[in-house]
């Protein structure tokens, strides 16, 4: 089962997740400083897509530590 998330990125002064971008779908170059729409700060597309990606990795772990405990717990239902 294949299962699929998006990870938005989040300003990371105020976390919102609103972004003053040119059009939808734009995507920034790397190292483009992109402005908040909530706070108006400006971060840095590279550290906001850095941070989301360890937000992706963890939600990997967690959705991979459920399916083996799954699985063993299948594999002792078999096994008994």
């Amino acid at each position: 089962m294949e299962e699929k998330r998006t990870i938005p990125l989040k300003c990371i002064f105020c976390k919102s997740t609103s972004f003053d971008v040119p059009y939808e779908g734009y995507e920034p170059k790397p190292d483009e400083q992109i402005k908040c729409a909530n706070c108006g700060q400006s971060n840095d597309y590279t550290s906001l897509r850095s941070l989301a990606r360890k937000e992706g990795e963890k939600i990997a772990k967690e959705i991979m530590g459920d399916k083996i405990k799954e699985f063993q717990k299948n594999v002792r239902k078999m096994f008994k």
